[in-house]
């Protein structure tokens, strides 16, 4: 049965006789020290492995690029208006840009961060935080991109993003997966131009630091230029700020896995009394857990007629004198070679 994380510190608090409590006081150093506890100990079982049922899952949805209409620019000056281009005849195209969005001119191999948008009057404006350095266009407006490619992850208590995925199927992209790298991985691939590659579909994905709110932030590349739906997987972590009521695990977690972390944090209850003897009990009993977790979880991967001891043999015989040399994990696979 699941169980919240209110549940599991009131059973630490519980084992050296304090009272229940009903929610987190962010002052009171116990409650800190077995919620920090609780972490640990989720934290410890997912490096075992990552059992699916340790992650969280949640989507984020991208912005689809604009490049209604045209620009025109004025050298060295951050304003830049809203104007008609070709067929068409609106000089009103930034309704859907906003602060933090990147202007992108076709004409030129710079991009420029947007600070702000008004709409109030016609035409539109929108100012970029840095001065435009290529030639005034004062009357023949140009064409430009307007595009997003950091999104802050929203989702609460993340810690760690281990996967991310398309929503759709994979024949549609190629791929349905999106790695995450480092951001000099992701430079590199790009060619240090993180908007020259208009193909609109990422692959890679990176982590620049954290928003206002202390959310994550991810870049990807190539920069979406549509409303793409990605899936991610994440564990989480507590805080004395979490709500009280927040399951410890994933809904379908093996019983003994909310025990487990039960176990754990007794054992720090019991630390934090100087009850040595009674610590020592529940951190066997966590250890013993732990096992059957694995045990558990592992079970269908193990073959009572294979063996799969790999030497990594080298082939660099092969070829000598006429001999093949074949790897020694052939031999360890064989079903029955006892």
């Amino acid at each position: 049965m699941a169980k919240t994380l209110g549940a599991t510190v009131n059973n630490g608090l519980r084992e050296i006789g304090e009272p229940d409590i009903t929610e987190f006081d962010a002052s009171d150093q116990l409650q800190n020290t077995l919620i920090d506890d609780a972490n640990e100990a989720a934290h410890d079982l997912l490096e075992a492995s990552r059992f699916r049922w340790g992650l969280q899952r949640d989507y984020l949805s991208t912005t689809a690029v604009q490049d209604d209409g045209g620009v025109l620019v004025t050298n060295a000056n951050t304003t830049v208006t809203s104007a008609a281009i070709g067929a068409s005849t609106a000089v009103d195209n930034f309704g859907s840009a906003s602060a933090g969005q990147f202007l992108r001119l076709d004409r030129d191999k710079e991009s420029y961060r947007i600070a702000s948008v008004d709409t109030s009057s016609s035409p539109d404006t929108l100012v970029i935080e840095d001065s435009y350095t290529g030639a005034t266009e004062a009357s023949a407006s140009l064409a430009y991109t307007i595009l997003q490619d950091t999104y802050a992850l929203t989702f609460s208590d993340i810690d760690e993003l281990l996967m991310a995925r398309y929503g759709q199927a994979q024949a549609t992209f190629g791929t349905d997966q999106i790695d995450i790298v480092d951001i000099q991985t992701l430079m590199a691939r790009s060619g240090g131009d993180l908007h020259r590659n208009t193909s609109g579909k990422p692959i890679l994905m990176a982590e620049v630091g954290v928003n206002s709110s202390d959310q994550p932030e991810y870049v990807f590349w190539p920069y979406p230029d549509s409303i793409f739906l990605f899936e991610l997987y994440f564990t989480t972590k507590f805080t004395s700020n979490t709500t009280f009521g927040t399951n410890m695990l994933g809904g379908d977690a093996p019983d003994i896995a909310y025990d487990a972390i039960g176990h754990h944090v007794k054992w720090r209850a019991c630390m934090w009394d100087n009850d040595y003897q009674k610590a020592d009990r529940w951190m066997a009993a966590y250890e013993r857990a732990r096992f059957q977790i694995v045990a558990r979880e592992n079970r269908t991967q193990r073959s009572e007629r294979q063996l799969s001891v790999k030497t990594y043999r080298k082939h660099h015989l092969r070829g000598m004198r006429g001999r093949r040399v074949e790897s020694q994990i052939a031999f360890d696979r064989l079903p029955g070679a006892y």
